[in-house]
């Protein structure tokens, strides 16, 4: 396998990028590095070459193949078992955060949420590693170690989500202006065309968006026209997601800040949405 690692997985990860899309490509593929992870001289190679990042992106891309759902979070969790160092690698990379939101999704899927919660206990440090009951018992609920705000955590982004701002949004039919803007109830993210009346909005279940990531998406290309890489960003939604491109890199950091902090708060303190 250590030969397979050096030298094809520049190939093997390029190979995902082309064929992002083939869910049939990609389980097997996927299950091939899961393999090369299970020894640890793999996987600083796997490390350098993006495949971590390789393995998140699918599962946000493709959060309804839950083949290929299960395949990756095996992998990751082949990767953080080894050692704190490769956890800690995993879990800032979003690892962690991404199997989260996939336990929620597949509440009712027993294979799922046994996978995930397996993945979840390989990235405990090495002392709760050894307290942790056998895998076959991660059915179980167990008691959240969440830590509740004692101050509003949208304080500072509330009067901003609340107003919105005008963004370009890479549509199917191309980029279009429209007034992006949270509900009152801070539970919908909504947008219509500025020229026209409330009649043309749109919205989205803020419980359905998974994360929010700066940069280009595939979305931001249309033919020959591309948005801006400092200024675009994408809302990455259950089923969907919704590429944008603000005015300036002020605007795109301060809501994909206030959007991940609305995010966070729906899904941690609900209890200030309010």
């Amino acid at each position: 396998s250590m030969s397979i690692a050096q030298k094809g997985m520049n190939i093997i990860l390029e190979a995902i990028g082309a064929y992002k899309n083939d869910i049939n490509f990609l389980v097997p593929v996927f299950t091939l590095i899961g393999h090369l992870a299970f020894a640890p001289e793999n996987l600083k190679i796997i490390v350098q070459y993006g495949g971590i990042d390789l393995i998140i992106d699918s599962i946000l891309s493709h959060p309804e193949s839950k083949n290929l759902v299960i395949r990756c979070i095996q992998t990751l969790d082949n990767i953080a078992m080894h050692s704190s160092e490769q956890s800690k690698i995993v879990i800032q990379a979003g690892g962690e955060a991404t199997i989260k939101e996939v336990i929620t999704a597949y509440k009712s899927d027993k294979e799922v949420v046994q996978v995930g919660r397996s993945a979840l206990l390989s990235m405990q440090p090495q002392v709760e590693r050894r307290r942790a009951k056998p895998k076959y018992a991660f059915a179980n609920e167990r008691t959240s170690t969440v830590r509740h705000s004692t101050e509003d955590p949208l304080r500072e982004y509330r009067n901003l989500l609340k107003t919105g701002v005008v963004l370009t949004h890479w549509s199917n039919s191309g980029p279009v202006s429209r007034h992006f803007y949270v509900k009152a109830d801070f539970r919908q993210l909504a947008w219509r065309d500025p020229k026209k009346s409330a009649r043309s909005e749109h919205t989205i279940n803020i419980r359905d968006v998974r994360n929010v990531r700066s940069g280009l998406h595939d979305g931001h290309r249309r033919g020959r026209r591309q948005a801006k890489q400092d200024l675009a960003f994408t809302i990455i939604a259950r089923a969907t997601s919704i590429d944008l491109e603000a005015r300036t890199t002020v605007d795109r950091e301060r809501w994909v800040e206030a959007l991940a902090a609305l995010i966070n708060t729906y899904k941690n303190e609900p209890q200030w949405l309010k």
